[in-house]
């Protein structure tokens, strides 16, 4: 279109430019002269591009307010030992997805006594074990796990969660559990790793696509409208961790599971928390600063109380275009 426009403005000016010297040699002034054409260069209209932004989600670490109620004998190490299971999505109004689902999952931490394939983390000793786990008061991966100290990584820490682009009608979805691991991948943990599928109804879809904060809002009701939990979506098949029970046994009943889980009468159950925003609440996310810096949510996992679990994740939403 561009070349269009400049061919007809050239001819044009060629064309004037010889009506100009045919005055300029004629020897009677009284002839008259050709008119010179007139050619109307095209108009280059252009639609309204949708923006665009550019976002970028890690987990940075966490804080162990209190340390989960493991099998008796601790078979699995001293303390806890724990991974990272987290999913994302990009859907539009129509519950279209646009991106994923896309899940990601980090090597086990804490102790390292005959796991050498662990990284190491926490300050628990057992009289098998020794070299860390996870115990009240701890926290990963320094004694600020809400800053973040390198680039992001895909299995250790800071994890990178999710990075993507977000157009206006358009809400990212990130589901951060945190498990506590007791043995080999199991049939339940197979389970939790399946990428989740979620069954909203198109409203509330639309609502997360459409909604953004207020200017007006302060932090805690940002946080508010951005972590959610899955069952309040309609995330009720597939989430991480959602088809995991734990029975209620005075021995502990062990296998990997999320902690945050809850009192479901026969046993327990989990509920995972989402992230959701669209580009202007990322964007809001981004620079507002919610007690641990600029991007940066503490994501709570409590256990019911025989359960005893406590852990606080840092996740940080960044704009990096």
């Amino acid at each position: 279109m561009t070349k269009i426009v400049t061919a007809a403005l050239a001819l044009t000016a060629l064309l004037a430019s010889g009506a100009t010297l045919a005055q300029k040699d004629t020897k009677s002034p009284n002839t008259p002269l050709p008119s010179a054409p007139i050619i109307l260069a095209p108009i280059v209209v252009q639609a309204a591009q949708p923006a665009v932004g550019r976002f970028r989600v890690t987990l940075l670490g966490w804080r162990v307010d209190r340390q989960t109620w493991d099998h008796v004998f601790e078979s699995d190490g001293g303390g806890d030992e724990v991974f990272v299971m987290s999913e994302a999505r990009v859907v539009d109004a129509t519950n279209r997805t646009l991106f994923g689902p896309s899940g990601v999952r980090s090597v086990v931490v804490g102790d390292t006594n005959n796991y050498p394939n662990r990284l190491r983390g926490g300050s628990a000793h057992a009289p098998f074990g020794g070299n860390g786990g996870f115990t009240s008061g701890d926290r990963f991966p320094t004694a600020t796990p809400w800053i973040r100290g390198g680039p992001p990584q895909p299995d250790r820490f800071p994890m990178l969660l999710f990075q993507g682009d977000l157009a206006d009608g358009q809400a990212a979805m990130i589901v951060p559990t945190l498990w506590e691991w007791d043995g080999e991948p199991s049939f339940l943990t197979t389970l939790g790793r399946i990428l989740f599928a979620p069954l909203l109804p198109l409203s509330d879809v639309a609502g997360l696509v459409v909604n953004a904060p207020s200017p007006t809002d302060v932090p805690a009701a940002i946080a508010r409208t951005v972590v959610r939990t899955a069952s309040s979506l309609g995330l009720r098949q597939g989430a991480p961790g959602v088809n995991v029970t734990v029975g209620k046994s005075l021995l502990g009943d062990a296998k990997d599971r999320p902690i945050g889980m809850q009192d479901a009468g026969l046993n327990y159950a989990f509920d995972p928390q989402v992230l959701v925003f669209n580009r202007a609440t990322a964007e809001r996310l981004a620079r507002t600063d919610f007690g641990f810096g600029p991007g940066v949510l503490a994501v709570r996992y409590q256990d019911a109380e025989a359960l005893k679990g406590d852990y606080t994740l840092f996740v940080q939403v960044e704009q990096v275009r």
